[in-house]
């Protein structure tokens, strides 16, 4: 009689120990399932505010750079092949969003006739042409290398530097954009000596002598063509990117002219 009474009491006690765990299982999950909410809720708020930022940095970054923005390969009309959109069409679209520049391509023609008028039709853009030296129209012609490569001391650098400066002053009707930068921003030669090895290990016949004294010589090359400058007036520091420029169009084809003069 006793054992049962004891093995009653003891079935009670357990089962409202149960139900006071149970209880308190209940709680705590209630606690965490509330504290879960809240830190989803804080979470989410912390991602909707960082994409909001990126989303304005993203804008920002669009408007500036957008005017920016030269597209160099557009096919339009006319063409022998079907196009969405004709020259026109194109050059109003890219001004619409605001870009700098468009290059109109085509395959089988010259493209630099075509964007001389729409320049003229839409001048809120500018739009530029050239040809592709693909078999349809020849293909490669080593005699416009060679006729490139002839540049090399046909005009005197103060017409370079001008060319660059606004290119239509020394070829009137051209639409080559002005180069302002390389007026004013400076040349960095901290690596000359690593280009030059590089161009070396493919093997172009630099020796190492050439290499150690490249700054040196460029240096002397660049007081000698800002000197000519200054004759005509042009008053440039050595160390502009201009000045470098002008070095090398006047080093283009002079192997050539050697080559010929040599021969004969």
């Amino acid at each position: 009689m006793r054992l049962n009474l004891l093995l009653e009491r003891i079935k009670r006690e357990g089962t409202a120990e149960g139900a006071d765990n149970a209880e308190g299982r209940r709680e705590e999950e209630m606690n965490a399932s509330c504290f879960f909410n809240v830190s989803l809720d804080c979470l989410l708020l912390v991602l909707s505010a960082s994409l909001c930022c990126r989303r304005a940095a993203d804008n920002q970054f669009a408007k500036e750079y957008d005017r920016s923005a030269i597209d160099f390969h557009i096919h339009s009309s006319p063409d022998v092949i079907p196009r969405r959109l004709d020259d026109f069409e194109v050059a109003k679209l890219a001004a619409k969003a605001k870009m700098k520049a468009v290059v109109l391509k085509n395959h089988f023609g010259s493209t630099a006739a075509r964007a001389v008028l729409v320049n003229k039709i839409v001048p809120q853009i500018e739009v530029f042409g050239g040809i592709v030296l693909n078999h349809s129209v020849g293909g490669i012609n080593p005699q416009a290398v060679v006729a490139m490569h002839r540049i090399g001391g046909k005009y005197p650098d103060a017409w370079h530097y001008h060319h660059m400066r606004d290119p239509a002053s020394m070829s009137p009707g051209s639409i080559m954009p002005p180069y302002p930068w390389l007026l004013t921003d400076q040349l960095d030669i901290s690596n000359t000596s690593d280009k030059l090895g590089a161009l070396q290990k493919v093997g172009v016949p630099y020796d190492d002598q050439t290499i150690g004294a490249a700054n040196a010589d460029l240096q002397q090359q660049a007081k000698l063509i800002s000197g000519h400058l200054a004759k005509d007036g042009i008053r440039v520091e050595p160390d502009r990117e201009i000045v470098a420029l002008i070095a090398y169009l006047q080093r283009m084809g002079t192997d050539i002219k050697k080559m010929e003069t040599a021969a004969e």
